[in-house]
């Protein structure tokens, strides 16, 4: 079947901006799709190549839909809402209705699928079901973010479900193509609350906590100890203690003196503990050096020089104690060249090797970290967790191969991009306030006590004014926290709608490492978390009240 190009298809040039989910995959998958629960059509997807012609997206499961155009696709493993054109009785009907819907990844040029009323009005960093309603706002899963700013106050953080689901999922089916043997293990210091780690729980993720505190959200959450894998490179005794009256699955042992103090304290019990080594394999991440984990001089772990690392296994092997049964190596976050993880791969299996020639080690788990990138911006260029998936596992295959040795358990420990992309920051403008000839600051009711990155590592984000959204952005602007810091900026030369006291500001992209490093500095109160699904908001963190600051404080006297 031949398409020619319909008028109203516009090729976009490469450096127009879309609204897309991820990857696309090239391969084309035939299926079928009920228009209205009366008859099936065939449909197809037709994004344009400006070099290489036509290609035609086909769903891979029939899918029902109540309006004509508006679909659930799956092209590979990138699923979302989208206005496509349907085929049936030899003819092609392109339509959209005006309903929001996402755009496929740019690869080239891509058209547009358009009628009059649509609109691409998103980034690639909102949630998979952002789009603009009506009423001209910011919606997330059928809730108006100006009515969630209304009904819970500002600032407000709002994650997606449906976003933080699809991610697990991915991750899972991304391992599975290529290995029966692996775990994938919820970083939650991205982002540690009771309701988020029920939701991974339920989509058969396990749990990594770097501290006692997290350990006990876990529980609470209802995490069976067994998938709980404690990091942390200073663990005390009480948190060890504490592990191991709960029955934690596995320990990561990050020193000596946490290794001998694990023994101490199993011999005591007369228990013995399942545990991995942390290793630093030396190698460079290309992030931020905050974040990068795996180098040479770092705090973390056991390093190569000196034989340090294989002293580690041969303690561990010879404690009555502790079950050695593998190594981890995390060697950063926010990572999106993958080149790092295979030479650390590399690394970590001929330690592997040289421990299992000199004292007859078997690696049974081989946990290579977590730290895949997301966008924060549409110029951020993250690889895609397939191709992730595909490092790691096939990584691990090669060198064990190599090595003459049987392929371990891959372990692998997103938490950025799991939750990075599933929530925004909603803020109330307050102060705007004009410097001729030099910036514009618009003052927002948060700032660095809910949102440290910016200020940490400079990261950047981008923003809209959520009540604004169908208004063109040509205004830039500074965006700036309420606290006593000059460096409490969170966006620079920020381009939005033109900014007024009272407008909804949104940051997206603020799900990981935002509410987990806040802070009450200036005496101000964490914010509300809500969680969006179906258009229904569910309160999964109370915002903090000024009782709550000295809720734990005790007068000088009496």
């Amino acid at each position: 079947m031949e398409f020619s190009q319909p008028a109203h298809f516009a090729v976009l040039g490469g450096d127009q901006r879309l609204l897309h989910l991820g990857h696309l995959d090239e391969e084309i998958e035939v299926g079928q799709v009920e228009i209205g629960c009366e008859r099936f059509h065939d449909i197809a997807a037709l994004v344009l190549f400006e070099d290489e012609g036509a290609w035609l997206i086909l769903p891979s499961d029939p899918v029902v839909v109540e309006e004509l155009g508006c679909l659930e696709l799956r092209a590979g493993r990138e699923a979302g809402l989208f206005g496509a054109p349907v085929v049936g009785e030899s003819r092609c009907l392109v339509n959209h209705p005006g309903t929001s819907f996402y755009q496929l990844a740019l690869c080239g040029n891509v058209p547009v699928f358009l009628g009059e009323e649509a609109a691409l009005t998103h980034t690639l960093v909102y949630p998979i079901t952002s789009r603009h309603n009506a009423a001209g706002h910011l919606e997330v899963d059928g809730c108006d973010v100006v009515d969630l700013v209304a009904e819970f106050g500002s600032p407000l953080m709002v994650y997606e479900e449906k976003t933080i689901r699809d991610q697990c999922r991915r991750y899972v089916e991304a391992l599975r193509e290529h290995t029966s043997d692996y775990e994938v293990i919820y970083a939650s210091k991205a982002f540690s609350s009771v309701a988020v780690d029920q939701l991974v729980l339920e989509e058969g993720l396990s749990i990594d906590v770097s501290s006692g505190g997290e350990f006990y959200i876990a529980k609470q959450a209802g995490f069976p100890a067994e998938r709980i894998f404690f990091h942390g490179n200073n663990k005390t005794r009480e948190e060890l203690e504490y592990a191991l009256s709960e029955g934690v699955g596995f320990v990561v042992v990050d020193s000596f003196q946490e290794l001998r103090l694990l023994e101490g304290l199993l011999a005591e019990r007369g228990a013995s503990q399942k545990i991995l080594l942390r290793i630093t394999p030396g190698v460079e991440a290309h992030t931020h050096s905050y974040i990068e984990t795996g180098l040479v001089d770092s705090k973390f772990g056991f390093g190569l020089a000196e034989g340090v690392a294989l002293e580690a296994i041969r303690e561990a092997l010879a404690s009555p104690n502790l079950e050695l049964v593998g190594l981890h190596a995390h060697i950063g976050s926010q990572i999106f060249q993958l080149d790092a993880y295979r030479k650390a791969i590399a690394i970590l299996v001929e330690l592997i090797g040289q421990a299992h020639v000199g004292f007859g080690f078997e690696c049974r788990y081989l946990n290579v970290g977590g730290g895949l990138g997301i966008r924060y911006t549409e110029e951020d260029t993250p690889s895609s967790i397939g191709e992730y998936a595909t490092v790691k596992v096939e990584g691990v295959r090669e060198e064990m191969t190599a090595m003459g040795l049987p392929m371990p358990r891959v372990l692998i420990e997103p938490g950025r991009s799991i939750v990075g992309k599933a929530g925004i920051t909603a803020y109330r403008v307050g102060t705007i306030k004009e410097i001729p000839g030099v910036r514009t600051y618009v003052c927002v009711d948060g700032g660095m006590s809910d949102n440290i990155r910016p200020m940490l590592y400079g990261a950047q984000y981008v923003g809209m004014l959520a009540n604004k959204a169908d208004v063109p952005a040509d205004a830039t602007v500074t965006v700036a926290g309420k606290h006593c810091e000059s460096s409490d900026v969170l966006i620079r030369d920020a381009v939005l709608a033109k900014p007024e006291p009272g407008d909804v500001l949104v940051m997206p992209a603020t799900g990981a490492y935002c509410y987990a490093m806040a802070s009450n500095y200036n005496g101000t109160p964490r914010p509300a978390v809500v969680l969006v699904n179906e258009g229904e908001a569910r309160l999964i963190i109370e915002r903090e009240t000024y009782a709550d600051l000295v809720a734990k404080h005790r007068p000088l006297k009496g």
